[in-house]
């Protein structure tokens, strides 16, 4: 039996970058997904990948944290308009499980005081390694299905707003 994707999205989330162009391999950043903000477009199927494989009950929030940990890019810096593509190391840790791995990412300045990071290729997760086989069991009997896949893979598109400078 073939495996199904299911496209969804999280709604919320929220982080940071430090990016300077002249120097990308300086490039740090973080994220802050709020996991009960799962969506698929299938409303029964966002409340079970939130209650079975999040643990998460009504109105309670779960996160996953994702790290740029290091930056290896094809060009050391990017001019306004362009795009560099780099691998990347990230640090992920989803609702307290945490671990290691390597990214595809493109930078993009596409103007002044805003920037873009997208995956070049999709990171892959497996349930199983994250400890998080009991989760997807049940998620599978909540759900009547035969098979459930052990990987997910996550694409992103992010951009990112240089933020107002404070005054002293």
């Amino acid at each position: 039996e073939d495996e199904v994707e299911v496209p969804g999205t999280f709604g919320r989330v929220l982080g940071g970058l430090r990016f300077d162009a002249s120097d990308l391999a300086s490039t740090t950043g973080a994220l802050n997904i709020d996991l009960s903000s799962a969506d698929t477009g299938v409303e029964v199927r966002d409340l079970n990948i939130r209650e079975a494989l999040f643990g998460l009950t009504a109105g309670a929030a779960g996160q996953a944290d994702v790290e740029i940990l290091s930056v290896a890019p094809e060009s050391p810096s990017v001019g306004v308009g362009g795009t560099v593509a780099a691998s990347a190391e990230l640090r992920i840790n989803i609702l307290g499980r945490g671990f290691l791995s390597p990214a595809r990412v493109e930078f993009g300045y596409p103007e002044e005081h805003r920037w873009t990071v997208r995956t070049l290729e999709p990171v892959t997760l497996s349930l199983d390694a994250l400890g998080m086989a009991e989760q997807a069991a049940a998620l599978k009997e909540r759900c009547g299905h035969a098979k459930l896949g052990d990987v997910v893979r996550i694409e992103a598109a992010l951009e990112f707003v240089e933020a107002p400078k404070s005054s002293p």
